[in-house]
């Protein structure tokens, strides 16, 4: 499975996507913020070097992933999840899969567990 960079242009992207890009660009001029967040909970499997563990998200941006988990991990952990997003949180008749890979950037305890701040360096969409 061959990851690399998504370098799409705005024409060869889904039209929903398109809409979630604008609204991220526009609040990037202001200097709101660079990427809208969805505060989402969901299920997600977390997956690094050969282990695994059950994650829920808090947060979701196309650019990065806020979760809480059961083990902490070091940033700068190249890690892969899917998502299985509402289509309605992104625009779309239909659920969407993301499938990313990303890195930590932040790990903090919270709770009992532990709360992983990580980008979404690469994606790939696929609908449900």
């Amino acid at each position: 499975m061959g990851w690399r960079r998504r370098s799409s242009t705005m024409n060869e992207m889904k039209p929903w996507f398109k809409d979630v890009l604008k609204i991220a660009q526009a609040e990037s001029a202001t200097g709101v913020r660079a990427a809208v967040r969805f505060p989402l909970n969901l299920p997600v499997t977390v997956y690094w070097d050969e282990k695994s563990v059950a994650a829920k998200t808090e947060n979701v941006s196309a650019s990065g992933i806020s979760l809480l988990t059961s083990e902490a991990m070091n940033p700068g952990q190249i890690i892969r999840f899917q998502l299985n997003m509402p289509g309605e949180a992104m625009g779309a008749a239909k659920d969407v899969r993301i499938s990313c890979q990303g890195r930590v950037v932040r790990c903090q305890a919270r709770d009992g567990a532990f709360l992983l701040a990580a980008t979404i360096d690469n994606y790939r969409f696929s609908e449900l």
